[in-house]
């Protein structure tokens, strides 16, 4: 609680080399008040301010993890997300409280470099969520494919479940 960047973060690569981490498992934690004490939904950019996290990669770099788990854990007052996953095989994000964070879940696709395998995000309780951040949109859960030029627009074939989520209170 009460850190500036992050209450969890999985750094996939180092200093341009290949790194790829196995299994990272985020369990029964209560994770608040992460990012500028001080910012406010208001604010169009907060960054840092998340609850947990994995790092971008470099498009020339084969890194991410290999399962991500985010379970049965407390998030409020996460200034920028709750749940950010960018890069990872197989995702797990199931069974969470998140409450007053700027987004709820957000996971990047990025097909060609690190196609990921299965992203479920099940039976999540996520509500006020009140932010639109810099990109003008309110999200609860929000997937986003990463296409880094035309020719990749069609190259995921992953699954995505998505079920069983209550959503409250998201909007502006």
């Amino acid at each position: 609680h009460d850190n500036y960047s992050y209450g969890v973060f999985g750094k996939a690569h180092n200093e341009g080399l290949n790194k790829t981490i196995e299994s990272i498992t985020v369990f029964n934690n209560d994770i608040y008040n992460i990012g500028h004490p001080d910012s406010k939904p208001s604010d169009l950019i907060v960054d840092p301010g998340y609850g947990v996290a994995t790092s971008n990669k470099n498009s020339n770099i084969v890194a991410g993890v290999q399962r991500y788990t985010v379970t049965s854990n407390n998030f409020k007052n996460c200034k920028r997300k709750a749940i950010d996953a960018h890069h990872s095989y197989y995702l797990d994000v199931s069974g969470n409280k998140i409450d007053s964070c700027g987004y709820g879940v957000w996971v990047t696709i990025v097909a060609t470099s690190s196609p990921p395998k299965a992203t479920i995000i099940r039976g999540n309780y996520i509500k006020n969520i009140q932010h639109s951040l810099q990109t003008g949109r309110v999200c609860g859960i929000d997937v986003a494919f990463a296409a880094q030029h035309p020719a990749q627009e069609t190259a995921f074939t992953g699954l995505v479940n998505i079920s069983d989520n209550i959503l409250e209170d998201i909007g502006m």
